[in-house]
């Protein structure tokens, strides 16, 4: 695989629940990545983001910047911020926005490789050290439980 001509042997997706335990995602509040050995050890040289909410019939679709329920992504996630450290606590990516990761949306009616470049963020990561946010001073408010997903390309 490769992203932007980084080889990358492995994919490996994480999930980050973005609600608090009443189901709401307050602004300004840290929601941290779960730790994740395998991508801790490896080297991290591209990233992706995806949402993930289950609608009203039940079944779960990743969101992308065009699409789905709400439109999600284009108001929610344009606020949403992510922060990568490494083992020693040092910020190596910073106040990255969600919204420059994101793959495109292609309606599967269309028949097209949904696929963009990947973002070429090159590194080791500390998973449990990581963290996504909203801005405590962004213009919405957000009570729904959903999840970020994102994919990391590693070698």
């Amino acid at each position: 695989m490769y992203g932007n001509n980084k080889q990358a042997l492995q994919i490996r997706r994480i999930s980050i629940p973005f609600y608090d335990n009443l189901f709401n995602t307050p602004n300004g509040q840290r929601f941290y990545f779960p730790e994740h050995p395998e991508i801790d050890r490896s080297t991290v040289v591209g990233i992706e983001a995806h949402f993930r909410r289950t609608p009203p019939g039940g079944f779960a679709a990743d969101l992308d910047t065009g699409a789905f329920q709400n439109n999600l992504p284009n108001t929610t996630g344009r606020y949403v911020y992510l922060s990568f450290f490494n083992e020693e606590k040092e910020e190596i990516f910073a106040n990255v926005p969600m919204m420059s990761i994101f793959g495109r949306f292609v309606p599967f009616a269309l028949n097209i490789s949904p696929k963009q470049k990947i973002k070429p963020y090159s590194g080791k990561i500390k998973t449990k050290n990581c963290f996504a946010y909203i801005p405590a001073n962004a213009p919405i408010v957000v009570n729904t439980d959903f999840n970020i997903n994102l994919t990391f390309y590693i070698r």
